[in-house]
């Protein structure tokens, strides 16, 4: 059932970390790399849940409105320390 996870895991994560390594010479900034590879692992996460557990379309749409309010409390909580 989740046979596909690691292959495929893997085929984006090593062009991707090649592309990241590109623009991080290019740019030098590394908060662009760190977003790109959240969003991917982020991705990769739901994908896997979503395979593992054969969910429905309302269990879907629940996963990513939970997994949503989430990341948004973190961001939250992360700019609240920030100031």
């Amino acid at each position: 059932m989740v046979d596909w996870i690691l292959p495929t895991f893997l085929a984006l994560l090593i062009p991707l970390f090649i592309i990241l390594i590109v623009v991080y010479f290019v740019t030098r900034k590394i908060s662009r790399l760190m977003f790109v590879i959240s969003l991917f692992t982020y991705t990769i996460g739901v994908l896997f849940l979503i395979d593992k557990y054969d969910m429905t379309k309302n269990s879907i749409i629940i996963t990513l409105t939970l997994s949503a309010i989430v990341l948004m409390a973190v961001g939250y909580f992360m700019i609240k320390r920030q100031y």
